[in-house]
């Protein structure tokens, strides 16, 4: 029994050191990581680009409006709905007037209620 709880406690390590790592990413380390994500998105690469947005998410500073735009453009063609549709509940008014004002969302739009 206490081989089974050591190998399940070291098989956990790995993964909450590595999302611990992503939250402490560097102003530096994070603009890097939206760049390669913009690029992804330019090569069509949209499962990378996907991953790179889920870990800019994962940090703790605010995310440029840019970056924001280009991974839920990433989101939309990767036919992810839902959790496009969750990002947007938990961003603020400024952003959301942004993504507006780029025709990624409708002020209008049933699917989402803009206030």
């Amino acid at each position: 029994m206490l081989q089974l709880v050591a190998i399940v406690l070291l098989n956990l390590f790995p993964v909450t050191s590595q999302v611990q790592r992503e939250l402490k990413l560097s102003e530096t380390e994070k603009w890097k990581l939206s760049w390669r994500m913009i690029i992804s998105s330019m090569e069509k690469n949209y499962e990378l680009g996907e991953l790179q947005f889920d870990s800019l998410l994962m940090t703790k500073s605010k995310t440029d409006k840019k970056f924001i735009l280009t991974g839920l453009e990433i989101l939309k063609k990767n036919s992810k709905e839902e959790t496009f549709t969750k990002i947007l509940k938990g961003l603020d008014s400024e952003t959301l007037e942004f993504l507006c004002g780029r025709n990624l969302i409708n002020k209008t739009s049933t699917e989402f209620s803009y206030s």
